[in-house]
């Protein structure tokens, strides 16, 4: 399979529906092979690495990383949108939480934060 052929919304698709539900098992201390509860001890119990696969649970969940075309993504921003995004951004609205509703990717949010010079590089 060639570079074009792996990255094609349906590839895409079929990674997110194959990888997801082990990344939520690990999250919820459940070993994805076997089905069992991982022990007390293990990694996976861990305080900070539970933290972290909540977080990335719900990244993936709410779209970052999202390629798929719609809703705004690629289109210009109005000046409307941006003072909103500036609105939103101030009265200290989660990052993911913008990007659903101006239905653009995290990544895009924080870019134009950036450029608008209210989020560090």
């Amino acid at each position: 399979m060639n570079l074009a052929q792996q990255n094609t919304p349906e590839k895409r698709m079929s990674d997110h529906d194959r990888y997801f539900p082990i990344l939520q098992l690990l999250a919820d201390g459940v070993n994805p092979v076997s089905g069992d509860v991982f022990p007390a001890g293990s990694i996976y119990q861990q305080p900070e690495i539970i933290r972290a696969l909540f977080y990335a649970v719900n990244e993936v969940r709410s779209g970052v990383g999202n390629t798929k075309r719609g809703g705004n993504q690629g289109k210009p921003w109005s000046p409307e949108e941006e003072e909103l995004l500036i609105q939103q951004f101030h009265e200290e609205m989660k990052i993911s939480e913008i990007a659903r509703v101006h239905e653009r990717t995290t990544g895009s949010i924080r870019a134009r934060l950036v450029k608008l010079e209210l989020l560090a590089q």
